[in-house]
């Protein structure tokens, strides 16, 4: 169903979503994905931050997610901007939600609180992006990268500065190559490798 299709998203600019400006979310039906969202292209799209003025959940008063992936497959989100958001970038809704083959290049998150990426039952390839995720007077920075359930990711050639918790695991992996950490602090979880 679909298998093969694709969509891209690029040239837009996103400000004040009450919820996800982009959620990309498959169907799976028990460890399979049986109609999977899949084979996107996101870039040279600018993610300031949600709004929402009545949420039903106290965290969604900035807003949901910038760009989420739930249940898919074959993403490339490059040359984005993601800017004073308060959550990023979640892959995987739930521990049992299944994405892969996702791969993160070329972007800019500056001042996020966090999700940059939140992932779970994923792999992710993160490459030639960079962190300034420092705190502002809306964003108390919490984390950056993060490993929630199962999900691996490959950091490669990374710019981080002046990050909160920079690359924390709590279940899965974070292998990191050829990377800049400068000022950064907390926790950093990631295993340092000498060779891609």
């Amino acid at each position: 169903a679909g298998r093969g299709i694709g969509f891209e998203a690029k040239n837009l600019t996103f400000r004040h979503y009450p919820e996800d400006a982009i959620g990309l979310e498959g169907v799976q039906s028990g460890s399979t994905l049986t109609t999977p969202v899949q084979r996107g292209w996101i870039h040279h799209v600018t993610f300031y931050e949600g709004f929402h003025p009545n949420p039903a959940e106290s965290d969604k008063r900035n807003g949901d997610g910038s760009l989420d992936i739930k249940r898919g497959e074959y993403f490339t989100i490059a040359y984005n901007q993601f800017l004073g958001a308060h959550k990023t970038n979640l892959v995987g809704s739930s521990d049992s939600s299944l994405q892969y083959h996702i791969t993160y290049h070329h972007n800019h998150w500056q001042n996020n609180a966090s999700r940059i990426p939140l992932a779970r039952n994923a792999n992710i390839h993160m490459y030639n992006n960079i962190f300034e995720t420092t705190n502002d007077n809306q964003n108390e920075a919490s984390y950056a990268q993060n490993t929630r359930v199962n999900a691996y990711i490959f950091s490669e050639a990374n710019y981080f500065i002046g990050t909160k918790n920079p690359s924390r695991v709590d279940s899965g992996a974070i292998k990191s190559w050829g990377e800049v950490k400068y000022s950064t602090y907390g926790t950093d979880g990631a295993t340092v490798v000498q060779s891609r």
